[in-house]
């Protein structure tokens, strides 16, 4: 097994696919996303099938959307 460099890691483009998955979501709510503006993509090419997701901007959409529950 090899290790990942976390430079590189860092500019990972994700499938809009591998995106649902690694938040445990729909492709189609992935897309809601991107068309409002939540989740910034790369466009590679013509249609859908060519958007990307950068792991930072995942890692960044995450990290907004985590709450802490200080009440317990």
């Amino acid at each position: 097994m090899t290790r990942q460099d976390p430079a590189n890691e860092a500019q990972r483009l994700y499938t809009v696919k591998e995106a649902a998955e690694q938040l445990g979501v729909s492709i189609p709510f992935i897309y809601k996303r991107i068309e409002k503006g939540h989740i910034p993509y790369v466009d590679i090419g013509l249609g859908r099938a060519k958007t990307r997701i950068r792991a930072t901007d995942l890692e960044n959409y995450i990290q907004a959307h985590t709450h802490i529950n200080e009440a317990a």
